[in-house]
């Protein structure tokens, strides 16, 4: 298991990006904008969907989150990326005990099982497993 911090933006992912690559040496290793997966209005289509984000072997990943607004408490979530199906669906279960859902596990086009939820502590975990 790898847990990776993700970093939520308001728009201005890419600005974040620039920086990080400034202060800490960080390469991307992918970015994919909401346009690339023909996602989102035609305004956001620049916006960052996700990147992924080397500083020096740390690895974080960063996001324009469009599907819920940033407050204090949600600007960071975490990335489980899991074996296989049944230990994401597993996971989750546990995680969304007094918590919100926010995406039930379904296959997406990066993942057989991909899901989301905020906690009852209002940590949100990003879950998936790879192709």
């Amino acid at each position: 298991m790898q847990i990776i911090p993700r970093i939520q933006f308001r728009g201005n992912c890419k600005e974040a990006i620039e920086v990080y690559q400034e202060a800490f040496g960080a390469t991307i290793v992918d970015t994919l904008t909401y346009g690339n997966v023909k996602a989102g209005t035609e305004d956001q289509k620049d916006l960052i969907m996700n990147a992924h984000i080397d500083a020096k072997g740390n690895k974080f990943q960063v996001t324009d989150n469009m599907q819920q607004e940033i407050t204090s408490g949600n600007q960071i979530s975490f990335t489980i990326s899991m074996d296989n199906s049944e230990e994401v669906k597993a996971t989750f279960n546990k995680l969304k005990i007094g918590g919100k859902v926010i995406m039930e596990p379904m296959e997406t086009f990066f993942s057989p099982c991909h899901c989301a939820v905020s906690d009852k502590f209002n940590i949100t975990w990003q879950i998936n497993c790879p192709k």
